[in-house]
């Protein structure tokens, strides 16, 4: 599964490269990397998929594999909501302004 990921997001297919920074993040069936997953679930947030902004908003607001940044998870938040991820939009009202 990780080499057809990787291989479409190669030709950028970002919900693949979502999928294999996931992968990367917990090191499953590829090498552990936090800093290649966080770069792939960043990539594909920026290409709008909201989930991915969902994720990394997580990232952030719990301290794993990154510095644990409020500001930041509201930010990723707030796209993802406005993506139309759900998920996004209720971790959105569980953040303290």
């Amino acid at each position: 599964a990780a080499t057809q990921l990787s291989s479409e997001c190669e030709t950028r297919e970002p919900v693949s490269c979502f999928a294999l920074g996931n992968l990367h993040l917990e090191g499953l069936g590829v090498l552990q990397d936090q800093a290649r997953a966080i770069g792939l679930i960043q990539s594909a947030c920026d290409q709008g998929v909201a989930d991915a902004c969902t994720r990394i908003g997580q990232l952030y607001g719990e301290g794993i594999a990154v510095a644990r940044d409020p500001s930041r998870a509201r930010a990723y938040f707030e796209m993802s909501c406005t993506g139309g991820d759900p998920h996004g939009c209720r971790a959105l009202d569980g953040i303290n302004p």
